[in-house]
């Protein structure tokens, strides 16, 4: 019952910015019945440092057995460190993987990696329970909504035939330079074990050449 969105703030001489939830740092818990491990920090420079913390939650008391409870979620905050109610109303989104596929059999969204697209929203990716064989890429606007202008209705795919397994170690989703998408995960069998990658262009479709 320990797991919590932990950020610190510092000046640029390396002290601690109190002006940054009046002592320098934030434990956060945008709905306190679910634990969180944040995976991913998006600072937006240009809209006075507010900020992204996304990644994955737990309903409180079902951390050892996500699979049931799981979901995704994505927090704005302020520069104060207050949540930002301009995003979704309450400052986050706490969803389940169903959103973003129907057809998914477990509702963890397992979220890894944001980055900004060119029109300020905030794409995310990720991948859903290993037994659903995919990943995900999807793109909120500022206020939290879905942005329709990227890829369909704001969400992409990305569909395989292996399994992609839920353990930190074994897969993972990572932005490029060129903000294409890199997912990976790692399979094993009783003699080898091999990494399996598929690439994701900017616009969120697969890229086939890769």
């Amino acid at each position: 019952s320990k797991y919590a969105i932990v950020l610190t703030s510092f000046n640029a001489d390396g002290s601690v910015n109190n002006s940054f939830n009046g002592n320098g740092y934030l434990v956060s818990k945008p709905n306190p019945l679910f634990e969180y491990n944040p995976y991913c920090l998006l600072v937006d420079k240009e809209k006075n440092n507010v900020f992204y913390v996304g990644g994955e939650a737990y309903e409180r008391g079902h951390t050892s057995c996500p699979m049931g409870t799981g979901k995704w979620f994505i927090s704005k905050y302020n520069s104060s460190g207050a949540l930002d109610l301009s995003f979704n109303n309450t400052g986050y989104r706490l969803e389940s993987a169903t959103l973003l596929s129907q057809s998914a059999s477990s509702p963890q969204g397992r979220l890894r990696d944001m980055a900004f697209m060119e029109n300020g929203s905030v794409r995310a990716v990720g991948a859903f329970h290993n037994f659903d064989k995919a990943f995900f890429d999807f793109a909120l606007k500022q206020n939290g909504t879905f942005d329709s202008t990227f890829a369909t209705n704001g969400i992409s795919i990305y569909p395989v035939n292996y399994n992609v397994l839920h353990i930190e170690r074994g897969t993972w989703a990572k932005f490029l330079k060129d903000t294409s998408v890199l997912f990976y995960t790692k399979s094993w069998t009783a003699d080898s074990s091999t990494y399996k990658m598929v690439k994701h262009k900017k616009n969120g479709m697969a890229d086939t050449n890769y």
